[in-house]
């Protein structure tokens, strides 16, 4: 097995939740022995971005002892470090809900702010955050930006042109403050055609949480899932390109270890088949209980599919040569893939609104392909 990829699975045991004491015991005795080359999984979770989470889930089984002194310096440091800027982001996110709480408009917090806010990690420094996405309604957009220019936000970009059909707005942000704002006015790109959940569905369904000085929205726990799934697996094209991402697939294994019973799997299968994704869903779901022991309902099976795509990532994970012709081929396999679903009667119905008629079908059909054919050769929006 290649070195890299066998550091990698050694990091995912780390981080893996839901041990028992036989597999605690067997990696403490790693530890111990000095079987660990641990340069290169520090190097690989910084790479995803999991260091504090590594060092939060080596305290949390008790191996935190075990481990080198220098080691333990460096790992508690990144975590101090990490909770210290959450600590900030969150007060960032709560000036922000206030002001628009006094508008009368209650955001929606997405991804790492409503796991920051929920307390679905017990350590507030275990996650990193790149940015603050925050979701309002369409009809609030305008009013939101407003506020947030009031506040002293700005565009990260100033000639950043705004992309009327991109579910978030330019990247805002403020002289001293640790996280850009991303107001998002949908869960997903217009651009992929994937339109799983629209903002309606995320608002009628949200759960709102008030506290003496706020009020905001966190996504039900389904539509949190296929969000976390799609994100990453189909918008930045990780499902197409065999690349693996532990950050995300972390969220996915905590949330689905700490409500599982409460979590309507079923229902979400049955929305990604009605959008032709459920092998997405299927691979996602083998690969978070294969690498990091989410707790997913044992009568869920897994096709033979998803066990052959997990082997395709870890080929694609263990060969630099692989990960390059991977990205080479991503778009033209994920282009075809969306051009088949979307050129479907069904799927018409739902982008563009085909009503019936041959004509009107070939009319419909001959505007996306020239859509296609301006954002994928012309590189135009």
């Amino acid at each position: 097995m290649n070195a890299s990829l066998q550091s990698f699975l050694v990091l995912c045991q780390f981080l893996a939740v839901n041990q028992g004491t036989e597999t605690i015991e067997r990696i403490r005795h790693e530890i111990k022995i000095d079987a660990v080359d641990w340069e290169s999984i520090v190097k690989i979770a910084n790479q995803q971005l999991v260091s504090p989470a590594l060092w939060v889930s080596l305290m949390n089984k008790g191996l935190d002892e075990d481990l080198p002194d220098e080691l333990k310096c460096y790992l508690s440091g990144l975590h101090n470090l990490n909770l210290q800027r959450n600590i900030l982001i969150k007060q960032q996110a709560e000036e922000i809900i206030r002001s628009l709480n006094e508008i009368g408009i209650e955001p929606i917090l997405l991804k790492g702010a409503a796991l920051l806010f929920t307390n679905a990690f017990t350590d507030s420094g275990t996650r990193i955050m790149e940015d603050l996405d925050i979701m309002v309604l369409g009809k609030d957009v305008k009013q939101s930006w407003k506020t947030l220019s009031t506040l002293g936000y700005r565009a990260c970009d100033p000639n950043e042109r705004v992309d009327e059909r991109s579910h978030h707005l330019p990247a805002m942000i403020r002289d001293s403050d640790p996280a850009a704002i991303e107001l998002h006015t949908q869960l997903f790109d217009w651009h992929d055609r994937i339109v799983v959940l629209t903002a309606a569905d995320c608002f009628k369904e949200a759960a709102t949480i008030k506290t003496k000085c706020l009020s905001y929205k966190v996504l039900s726990l389904p539509h949190f899932i296929i969000h976390n799934i799609l994100h990453i697996e189909v918008h930045h094209l990780h499902f197409y390109s065999g690349k693996l991402s532990l950050r995300q697939l972390l969220d996915f294994a905590v949330i689905s270890n700490r409500q599982s019973h409460a979590i309507d799997w079923k229902s979400i299968e049955d929305r990604m088949e009605e959008h032709g994704i459920r092998r997405i869903y299927r691979s996602y779901l083998y690969m978070a209980v294969s690498l990091l022991n989410a707790r997913v309902p044992c009568a869920f099976g897994f096709t033979i599919g998803s066990k052959i795509h997990l082997k395709r990532r870890f080929l694609v994970y263990g060969s630099n040569r692989l990960q390059g012709l991977s990205w080479v081929c991503t778009d033209p396999v994920r282009l075809c893939q969306i051009v088949k679903r979307n050129l479907t009667i069904e799927r018409l119905k739902i982008l563009s609104g085909y009503s019936g008629g041959v004509e009107d079908l070939n009319k419909d059909r001959l505007k996306y392909l020239l859509y296609l054919v301006r954002k994928y050769v012309l590189n135009k929006k």
